[in-house]
C-alpha cells in the first residue's frame, strides 16, 4: 500500500470525490504555510490532513473535503487525500482529467526533500500499475493553469524528478550521469559580459525589462510577473515585442536585449497612450481575477519595487493589501496604514494622476470634528456626520436629513453603516460613532 495512513486512519470528514477514469496528468501544489520537518511524526502528519480537510470543508465550502489525491511529506510517508481515481478540488478546469499531489509548506522558501521526491514518484507508480495513472504521466505546477504562484518557485524547479515514472519501480529519479572531465582545460578567462539580457539570467537588469515588458503591454508575464529571471515567459513576451516593434519577422526562441532592443522600446513606451484601467469592479481583500491583476500592474508602475513576491497573481493577497495601503496613504487617500484597503473609482482615479501625470482628483474627504457621536447628540459635528451618511447612501435620512439631531432616524442609519462595513456583526440600537466608525466611512468615501 502507498500510503502511511489512509483517510478513514487519519480521519477524513468530507466524501472523497466522485470516480473519474485514468488520468494522463499530475499537478503538483503546495500549501503556502506551515512547513514540515522531516523529523515529523506521523501523528503530527495526520494532525496536518485533519487541519487541511477541516479548512477545505468549513472555509472553502467544499463538500469533498481535502481537495487533493495524495499527500507527501518531508518524510518521504505519504498519507492518502482523495486518492487514486476520485475527482479533486484543486485546479479550476482539471479537477476532472488530472490527480493532484500537495507538498506541506512553502515551495517558495522549501525545496522537497529526497525522501519526499521518492514517496511522490512511488505514489505515481502505484498508481500506474492499478490503472488509475498512464505510464510517464505529464507532470505539471498549479501555476501552469492559472494565475498563482503555487507550487513556489523552489518546488516547481524540482518537478522534474518527478517526471519519468512507469511503476512503483521508479521510486528514485534517474540519477544524473557524472560529469565527464574536460582533458583539455580551456585556459582562456570567461569572456566579460557583453550588457545584453537573455535566457536564463537573473538580476535587477532583467526586472527592469519585464517592468517595461508590462508597460509596452499590460497583458505581458501574466504567470510570473517581473521576478527578475528571465526565463521561458519573459523569452516569449520578449519575442512578441521584437516582432511588434519590427526587429525582426519571426517571433526568435532565444531572443537577446541589447542596446537596438532596448531603444526600439524606449521609442514604442514614448509613443504609448496614457495607462487606462480596463476594469471597473470594487476591489478588496482576497478578490480574484483579471481586475485585481490589473490593479497590481498599476501599482508596479507606480513603484517598481512594489509586490518583490508574488508579483500580479491576481490575488488580493497579504502584500497586495500592504502595496494599496502605501499607496493610499501616499496619495492622501487615508491618513493612515489600513489591513482593508478598498479600490474603487477614487483610488483609481488617483493612481491614474500619479501614472499620468494629469491633474489630480479633489482632495479626499476627511471628518472635521473627531468627538464620539451618540443618540442625543446635536451640532455641527452630528451634521458633517449625517452629510457622510448621505454620501455613503443617498437614500440615508429621507425624513428629517442632515439637521443636526442625532435621533431615531440617524441611530438606525449609523446602525445600517456599521452593519453594512462589517464593523458589527447585528445592527446596534444605540450605535456610537468614534475614530473606528470614521476612519471606515472616510475610506468608503474615498474608494
Amino acid at each position: 500500500m502507498p500510503y502511511a495512513s489512509t483517510r478513514k486512519q487519519w480521519g477524513a470528514r468530507g466524501h472523497g470525490g466522485s470516480p473519474i477514469g485514468m488520468v494522463h496528468e499530475i499537478v503538483t501544489h503546495h500549501q503556502g504555510g506551515g512547513n514540515m520537518s522531516a523529523a515529523a511524526t506521523v501523528a503530527q502528519e495526520q494532525q496536518r490532513m485533519r487541519a487541511i480537510d477541516a479548512f477545505h470543508l468549513t472555509i472553502r465550502k467544499w463538500s469533498g473535503g481535502i481537495g487533493y489525491s495524495a499527500v507527501p511529506f518531508p518524510s518521504g510517508r505519504v498519507h492518502e487525500a482523495r486518492g487514486y481515481g476520485k475527482s479533486g478540488a484543486h485546479t479550476r478546469g482539471h479537477n476532472t482529467r488530472t490527480l493532484a499531489l500537495m507538498m506541506p509548506g512553502h515551495g517558495g522558501q522549501i525545496e522537497m526533500t529526497p525522501a519526499q521526491i521518492r514517496g511522490a514518484r512511488y505514489w505515481i507508480g502505484v498508481g500506474i500499475e492499478r490503472g488509475h495513472v498512464s505510464a510517464n504521466p505529464a507532470i505539471s505546477g498549479h501555476r501552469d493553469h492559472g494565475a498563482t504562484e503555487c507550487p513556489g518557485d523552489k518546488i516547481y524547479r524540482q518537478l522534474g524528478e518527478l517526471r519519468g515514472v512507469r511503476g512503483p519501480g521508479d521510486a528514485s529519479p534517474d540519477p544524473k550521469p557524472d560529469p565527464k572531465p574536460d582533458p583539455k582545460p580551456d585556459p582562456k578567462p570567461d569572456p566579460k559580459p557583453d550588457g545584453n539580457l537573455r535566457r536564463g539570467m537573473s538580476g535587477a537588469e532583467v526586472r527592469a525589462w519585464q517592468r517595461d515588458l508590462q508597460r509596452w503591454d499590460p497583458r505581458a508575464l501574466p504567470r510570473y510577473g517581473p521576478d527578475g529571471h528571465f526565463g521561458n515567459e519573459t523569452a516569449d513576451w520578449t519575442g512578441r515585442f521584437m516582432v511588434a516593434a519590427k526587429l525582426v519577422s519571426e517571433r526568435p526562441s532565444d531572443p537577446v536585449v541589447g542596446p537596438r532592443t532596448r531603444q526600439r522600446m524606449t521609442e514604442m513606451l514614448s509613443r504609448q497612450p496614457s495607462f487606462t484601467f480596463r476594469h471597473s469592479a470594487t476591489l478588496r481583500v482576497n478578490h480574484r481575477g483579471a481586475a485585481v491583476a490589473e490593479w497590481q500592474r498599476a501599482l508596479q508602475l507606480w513603484d517598481p519595487k512594489a509586490l518583490p513576491a508574488y508579483g500580479p497573481d491576481g490575488h488580493f493577497g497579504a502584500e497586495t493589501t500592504r502595496w494599496t495601503s502605501r499607496f493610499m496613504q501616499s496619495t492622501g487617500l487615508i491618513a493612515a496604514p489600513t489591513s482593508n484597503p478598498i479600490v474603487g473609482p477614487r483610488t483609481r482615479s488617483r493612481m491614474l494622476a500619479a501614472l499620468t501625470g494629469s491633474p489630480p482628483p479633489p482632495a479626499p474627504f476627511r471628518f472635521q470634528y473627531r468627538g464620539t457621536l451618540q443618540r442625543g447628540s446635536r451640532g455641527a459635528a452630528v451634521r458633517e456626520w449625517q452629510n457622510a451618511l448621505r454620501r455613503w447612501n443617498s437614500n440615508a435620512l429621507p425624513q428629517f436629513g442632515a439637521d443636526g439631531d442625532f435621533g431615531n432616524e440617524t441611530a438606525d442609519w449609523t446602525g445600517r453603516f456599521m452593519q453594512a462595513t462589517g464593523l458589527v456583526l447585528g445592527k446596534p440600537r444605540n450605535p456610537i460613532v468614534g475614530s473606528k466608525t470614521r476612519t471606515m466611512m472616510e475610506q468608503i468615501i474615498n474608494s
